[in-house]
């Protein structure tokens, strides 16, 4: 690395504030929330209706839960905090079973591969030679994205599509050049191959989603995207 760079970037981060006892207490609440919110027992009751309800309204309520594109200049007071020592101690809880997880989530993905390898049209995640695939998620090409997502949210699994911006198509960074590769990535779908997966829980979601593309891929591609 760039020692002088290094230097500059450790400068900036004793510059930066810490939080107060109160932003922390607040944050590990929210979090709480959060967690609650999520949990495979709580979540059909909570967020996944939102979701259902929105496939028939052809909406992507899951957009809203992002921050508003804006310029970084100046950054914003939440982005100048240094982490706390509550949040430290948990990342470096997390570093120590990262390979496990990691471990976990690649054996998850191979189990994808095999449910879902036969199948025509599906273009399913390539490892090239000498590297390793730690799976943040395991994406797939499919004929039409959006209606895989719609068909398997119908059918109570919530599959999701890239949460993020092209960044050659904002206002923001215009003039840009062509993306072919950022545009082909905007088309993958996400599956859910996360470390605390059973195996019986990727049974159902593979069946879910082998039904779903087997109605899909009868029916034909639409021209028109099922959330424009």
């Amino acid at each position: 690395g760039d020692p002088e760079l290094g230097r500059k970037v450790a400068e900036l981060a004793r510059a930066e504030p810490w939080p107060t006892v109160d932003q922390v207490r607040k944050r590990l609440l929210v979090g709480r929330i959060q967690r609650i919110a999520i949990r495979p027992d709580v979540f059909p009751w909570t967020l996944f209706p939102v979701l259902w309800a929105a496939s028939f309204l052809k909406a992507r309520p899951d957009v809203y839960l992002w921050e508003k594109i804006r310029p970084l200049d100046p950054l914003p007071a939440s982005y100048r905090q240094r982490y706390s020592n509550v949040q430290a101690v948990l990342g470096l809880e997390g570093l120590r079973r990262l390979d496990q997880w990691t471990g976990a989530s690649r054996r998850n993905a191979a189990l994808w591969t095999q449910w879902l390898g036969r199948m025509e049209g599906v273009e399913l995640p390539v490892i090239p030679p000498g590297r390793t695939h730690v799976y943040y998620q395991y994406c797939i090409y499919v004929p039409d994205r959006d209606r895989l997502v719609q068909r398997c949210i119908r059918r109570g699994l919530d599959v999701e599509t890239l949460h993020v911006d092209v960044c050659t198509r904002l206002p923001l960074f215009q003039p840009s050049a062509a993306a072919p590769g950022a545009d082909r990535a905007a088309q993958a779908v996400q599956l859910p191959v996360y470390a605390g997966l059973r195996e019986d829980q990727l049974r159902w979601a593979a069946g879910v989603v082998q039904q779903a593309l087997e109605g899909l891929l009868l029916a034909g591609p639409t021209r028109q995207s099922a959330f424009d």
